[in-house]
């Protein structure tokens, strides 16, 4: 990959950075168009020679962070900069040959503000386990800490699970899905699977990540078939039926859970269903 030297904004003498002229190379593209649009969404490729080893999805977030700052967009840190979308293409696609649209929400690999979402691996398990612990220790959850947090989130049932890698080698989210209790034969035409597992560090929160992972288990479950459903504890206020309603879940019924609070009281589950035509 070629420097960023030249794309380099301007410095004042009071130290303020001028970007007309980078902001001019990059609407080149836009004004060309025949209906430019009224907001300016600008687009930059990032590749390595063909002969370079390939690079992981942790190593090319690291290039593109570097590169927004380097041209003065996204400087480290400012959390006030513009916002961005990375996307990775898939390491056997052809050169200059995009992926369609559709792979801005479905594919593997989505960078924002530095994290990168992708299917976790059984070496991811024990830096899970350190961020449910941090998770544990601010919000309770989960509510009883589990006897073995490895098995609790690598349940029978598991179907798959995400992760929301962090900068800094840490994780910044987690999700799963896994069979529900009465799931139908993989002959039926209506098939459910249960999301779960759900959590975002303290330190990754007000970023989308949760957003990010439910949406990558939304359009994983409906690419197989499954309707989603999940339960939630029935809190006043909870941030989660919040955070669950407001994107599409249909509560559906509350039970009584049958287990209790570490004190011994009862514990009742909003239950929620997501068609996989609304992912």
């Amino acid at each position: 990959m070629g420097g960023v030297d030249e794309l380099q904004p301007a410095t004042t003498a009071s130290g303020r950075r001028v970007l007309r002229r980078l902001v001019e190379l990059l609407e080149q593209p836009v004004v060309a168009g025949v209906h430019p649009p009224d907001k300016p969404v600008w687009h930059c490729s990032l590749h390595n020679h063909a002969d370079d080893a390939l690079l992981s999805d942790q190593q090319w977030a690291r290039l593109a962070a570097e590169f927004r700052a380097g041209v003065g967009l996204v400087p480290h840190g400012d959390l006030g900069a513009v916002r961005w979308l990375g996307i990775r293409h898939g390491d056997d696609s052809p050169p200059r040959r995009p992926r369609p649209c559709s792979r801005l929400v479905t594919g593997e690999n989505i960078l924002m503000q530095h994290l990168i979402v992708r299917t976790r691996s059984a070496a991811d398990l024990d830096r899970c386990v350190d961020a449910l612990r941090v998770v544990h220790h601010a919000d309770a959850y989960p509510l009883n800490w589990p006897a073995d947090p490895h098995e609790w989130l690598t349940p029978p049932r598991l179907l798959r699970a995400w992760i929301a890698d962090g900068p800094d080698g840490s994780v910044a989210g987690h999700v799963a899905v896994q069979r529900t209790l009465n799931a139908l034969a993989s002959q039926a035409p209506a098939r459910h699977a249960e999301l779960s597992r759900l959590y975002v560090t303290p330190a990754a929160r007000r970023r989308s990540v949760a957003s990010a992972l439910v949406r990558h288990a939304r359009s994983w479950a409906a690419e197989h078939g499954y309707n989603l459903t999940l339960n939630v504890t029935d809190e006043h206020r909870s941030a989660a039926v919040a955070f669950y309603e407001a994107t599409g879940w249909q509560h559906s019924h509350t039970t009584d859970a049958d287990w209790t609070t570490p004190d011994g009281q009862p514990v009742k589950l909003r239950h929620y269903i997501l068609d996989s035509r609304d992912a």
